[in-house]
């Protein structure tokens, strides 16, 4: 079994949370169908996430990852690719 906390990276829930309310709500980010509304929150309480959910949130937030999490942007360029591949599919 895959141990999961190597996979989570440290985040500023705080910020993330400020970031969050000046341009959207949890509830809307959830309602697009790529994560759910419950793991946004439980990642806000934990103030870790997964790398997918930190680089899914800055790209619907418009910010860059480092501005509220710890984590490098070595992410590869693909998954931003794909993010945006279902994003454009979920609106339509």
């Amino acid at each position: 079994m895959i141990d999961r906390k190597d996979h989570k990276r440290r985040i500023d829930a705080d910020r993330l949370r400020t970031l969050i309310k000046e341009r959207t709500s949890i509830r809307a980010i959830g309602r697009e169908g790529v994560y759910n509304e419950k793991t946004i929150r439980r990642g806000l309480s934990d103030g870790y996430m997964s790398t997918e959910l930190i680089f899914y949130l800055a790209y619907i937030l418009e910010v860059s990852v480092d501005s509220f999490a710890d984590a490098s942007m070595e992410y590869p360029r693909i998954m931003m690719k794909n993010i945006k591949f279902e994003k454009e599919a979920w609106s339509k």
